[in-house]
């Protein structure tokens, strides 16, 4: 789920330029770590990135990958 008003919020808080920008940036770093998911990564990179992953989803207000990523990450620790 896509939670619309924390987009919002954000566009508001840092401009639509601004906004295009972070969510250029979050791409980029999830496409980097989604090329790092490999079963010999390590447990503790795994627990990194998708740690990273689950705090930038939030900001952008992408919960439903935030709440796999938390799972993922819960599991990496584990």
């Amino acid at each position: 789920m896509l939670n619309y008003e924390r987009v919002q919020n954000l566009r508001e808080e840092i401009g639509e330029d601004d906004f295009e920008e972070v969510v250029a940036l979050f791409l980029e770093e999830a496409d980097e770590a989604i090329e790092r998911l490999e079963p010999d990564v390590g447990a503790q990179q795994l627990e990194t990135d998708f740690h990273a992953l689950k705090g930038s989803a939030l900001n952008l207000g992408f919960d439903r990958f935030a709440e796999i990523c938390a799972t993922a990450e819960k599991q990496a620790a584990e």
